[in-house]
């Protein structure tokens, strides 16, 4: 019986840590959230779609964070629907139906802008196929 108990809390613990793994992986450890994302501007829409997750989130914050995020994606030469990488830290929401129609599963409200470039080929890929 102690050995069945003993199993059971390591498996535990190894499914607890392999969690945190993958969520360390998209998010970090901060007291805002750091997320790595394919990040898409035009006609209503401003997406930051992380890289690993099927979810796509609406993309809102001060005026500034969201004016710095825009003119760096803007500077790489890329137009309305063209796919950027962005590094960002700031909230995110919790899961409901955000932004245009609805259609986003989080907001995420962008404090800070880490970096930003053209995506390399095959990176920051998503669970499913691309909306």
């Amino acid at each position: 019986m102690r050995t069945l108990i003993l199993a059971v809390f390591v498996a535990a613990v190894g499914v607890t840590a392999g969690g945190c793994f993958l969520q360390d992986q998209i998010f970090g450890h901060s007291d805002s959230d750091f997320v790595r994302a394919r990040v898409t501007f035009g006609f209503e829409e401003a997406a930051l779609r992380p890289c690993g997750s099927d979810e796509q989130w609406w993309i809102v914050g001060s005026d500034n964070a969201i004016n710095e995020l825009q003119e760096r994606w803007t500077n790489l030469g890329l137009e309305w629907y063209q796919h950027g990488y962005a590094e960002v830290r700031g909230e995110r929401s919790e899961p409901g139906e955000y932004g245009h129609l609805g259609l986003y599963q989080r907001e995420f409200a962008v404090t800070e802008v880490l970096e930003v470039r053209l995506l390399e080929e095959g990176e920051c890929r998503w669970p499913k196929t691309e909306r």
